[in-house]
């Protein structure tokens, strides 16, 4: 750990700014970049430290002295170096969701980088087996997303953009629509389903909707535990469009998670009833009473219905006035 690292994990800004502006001055072009390249115990360069500590001025001054020092080997060092928990600097900016930092970390790839380098830069995972996409979804920041889409259209091939972008999941099985559900974050999970409507053929859209994380759930699932109607809305308005009545039944109301939970169970132990009314309206129109019924009946893990959960959580009256 160098002297940078111990100022940067500080609480002052002033300290760590202090001392770059001090380095730069008196210290050798050579020296500086060492400094600027080197790491601690736990592989964090000084990059790595100040974000952590949520030190934007301080990263702002490390990216203007490593933009005035490095050499464009040493330029591809500092932006690919990886930390002890696989986080790259794209990874430990992306965490803080600071856009104009992002902005110039991609623009400076952008202009030094290898369409390789830059390959890896996007699709590094760090020990959670999250990319810097993840970690933007999960975060919620729109514009970061979109920074990150763009470039990947750009530089990564169809294949590359489905399998490490859309269809990667991490350490939990979640891919970005989940995190996106989970989270709340209705204008990601939009931009994540737009795009992929548009890289994705009816099958792989069909897998992507499906995809279960390590608990068994659906996004389906997760949305029926998210506060955001609007995000189940999206969901079910893109299950209709490319799921078969028998695929909707079959497939994601019928589904159950490890705690063999439906969706509709997940919904009322939530005490989330009223968002499973558009569902509940489908049902109505497309499926028999019998199909209906192997829905409400269904039973979890500890044998109960979603009647029983229903009385449980004191909504049991509201329940029967949807089925009515």
């Amino acid at each position: 750990m160098t002297v940078f690292h111990v100022a940067a994990e500080g609480y002052g800004q002033q300290i760590s700014q202090e001392i770059l502006n001090w380095a730069k001055e008196k210290l050798t072009r050579e020296v500086v970049a060492k400094l600027l390249l080197a790491t601690d115990d736990k592989g964090r360069t000084l990059f790595h430290v100040a974000a952590e500590k949520y030190k934007l001025q301080t990263l702002r001054e490390i990216l203007k002295c490593a933009k005035e020092k490095l050499t464009t080997e040493e330029i591809t060092k500092f932006l690919l170096a990886t930390d002890d928990k696989g986080r790259k600097i794209f990874h430990a900016a992306a965490d803080i969701y600071e856009l104009q930092i992002l902005q110039e970390i991609l623009k400076w790839a952008k202009e030094k980088l290898t369409s390789e380098e830059i390959n890896k830069l996007l699709l590094a995972t760090d020990h959670e087996k999250m990319t810097a996409w993840h970690v933007i979804a999960k975060r919620g920041k729109l514009e970061l997303l979109e920074k990150i889409r763009d470039l990947a259209e750009q530089n990564l091939t169809i294949e590359e953009i489905k399998n490490k972008l859309l269809f990667t999941t991490d350490n939990m099985g979640r891919t970005v629509l989940h995190m996106a559900a989970e989270t709340n974050k209705l204008q990601i999970l939009q931009e994540i389903l737009k795009w992929a409507k548009e890289k994705l053929t009816t099958e792989e859209k069909t897998k992507f909707l499906l995809v279960t994380d390590q608990k068994g759930m659906t996004v389906f699932h997760v949305a029926a535990n998210t506060y955001e109607l609007q995000i189940l809305h999206e969901i079910l308005k893109w299950a209709k469009e490319i799921l078969t009545t028998e695929e909707m039944n079959n497939k994601l109301l019928l589904v159950a998670d490890h705690k063999g939970r439906t969706f509709f169970h997940v919904a009322v132990e939530g005490n989330k009833l009223y968002i499973l009314q558009e569902i509940i309206m489908w049902a109505k129109e497309k499926l028999t009473t019998e199909e209906i019924n192997k829905i409400l009946l269904a039973t979890d893990e500890k044998g109960r219905t979603v009647f029983h959960l229903a009385e449980m959580t004191y909504q049991l009256e509201m329940l029967k006035e949807m089925l009515k």
